[in-house]
């Protein structure tokens, strides 16, 4: 009976080593097209790339084949919330280059809520970030 259950634990274990092969690696790494990687959100039609530096939160989309969409073709609406603030703040992002950019006071906070919508291709994605100054 000992060398049964013994023989099962060794098949077991062998055989959940191999199921979590690569989970040690980040997916949202492998996506990300901004150097160092920012927070990637994945939609049916596109990826979105949030990036906060030195108060200027950078907004990269691009498209399933990690292809730029131009700026010109992708609209967001944005609000901040703080988390000792009563209500959402409207943020305007500006294209710059091939990304998005606003210049955001933290007010002196460790961390605050972007909240996004991204249309492109006449359909809108909502999506959520959490933003961490740096």
């Amino acid at each position: 009976m000992n060398k049964l259950f013994i023989f099962t634990a060794l098949i077991l274990s062998f055989q959940m080593s191999r199921a979590h092969e690569g989970h040690d690696k980040l997916p949202s790494a492998q996506i990300s097209k901004m150097v160092p990687p920012g927070q990637v959100k994945m939609t049916p039609h596109l990826f979105v790339e949030v990036k906060e530096e030195k108060g200027t939160v950078k907004v990269l989309v691009f498209d399933h084949d990690k292809k730029d969409i131009p700026t010109k073709e992708v609209v967001i609406a944005a609000f901040i919330k703080f988390p000792r603030g009563s209500k959402s703040e409207k943020v305007n992002f500006y294209p710059v280059d091939n990304m998005f950019e606003a210049k955001i006071d933290a007010k002196n906070t460790h961390r605050y809520i972007l909240n996004m919508t991204v249309s492109y291709g006449g359909k809108s994605e909502k999506m959520t970030f959490n933003i961490e100054p740096q």
